[in-house]
């Protein structure tokens, strides 16, 4: 978590899947306050994420995000500090892809 002046401004999650092995974690509950984006507290929290997943033993780091235009500037975000697309999947539901990431670590 992100704080500035007691105010949480971004937050970050790792979480493991028991189908997959021990050294891959998923990348959750990413998020900076639109505020505070641009401004390299999102390269922070990713940073101290990968960080904390090679504390934990990972070395594959997923995530997964859609082409919603919404979340455009994720997407870029996500490719520019290493993740590669990994699979889509077109949503029913949302008519959006959902995209699949991995970065190993």
């Amino acid at each position: 978590m992100a704080l500035d002046k007691d105010k949480v401004v971004g937050t970050t999650g790792l979480y493991q899947l028991e189908t997959e092995g021990n050294d891959v974690y998923w990348l959750g509950w990413f998020c900076v306050d639109e505020k505070y984006r641009r401004s390299g507290i999102g390269r922070i929290i990713i940073d101290f994420t990968f960080e904390e997943e090679r504390r934990l033993g990972g070395k594959v780091l997923k995530l997964w995000t859609t082409d919603h235009p919404l979340m455009e500037a994720s997407g870029k975000f996500y490719k520019k500090l290493g993740f590669r697309v990994v699979k889509r999947e077109k949503n029913p539901k949302t008519g959006f892809n959902t995209i699949y990431l991995s970065h190993r670590i």
